[in-house]
């Protein structure tokens, strides 16, 4: 919830949100005022927001690429193709996200 307040721009395209009032959704660093909590959806990928009937945001352009997904996102899934097991425990996910305060630098 902290990123899409936040408007952090390393979490586009991680997910997007519906407003249920509006019917658009949008990248989480979106410039538009951001709705209450109670009228928020969250998904994860633009295709699911449209299925639910949803409509992209003309502001971010949520349809449109944007750039590489961020650092730590590309460390997490080198990670992951190189130990070969698919799998992070949420405690080793949480400690290499920026939200939590983990790092978006070298990853052990």
């Amino acid at each position: 919830m902290r990123a899409f307040y936040d408007r952090d721009a390393s979490f586009d395209g991680i997910f997007f949100t519906g407003v249920t009032t509006t019917g658009i959704f949008c990248r989480p660093a979106c410039p538009a005022k951001k709705a209450k909590e109670e009228h928020l959806v969250f998904f994860p990928q633009a295709k699911d927001a449209l299925a639910a009937g949803f409509r992209p945001c003309k502001l971010c352009r949520p349809m449109e690429p944007h750039g590489t997904p961020p650092d730590w996102v590309r460390e997490v899934f080198a990670i992951l193709e190189d130990e070969g097991a698919g799998k992070l425990t949420d405690r080793q996910l949480r400690s290499r996200t920026p939200c939590a305060g983990g790092s978006s630098g070298t990853m052990a």
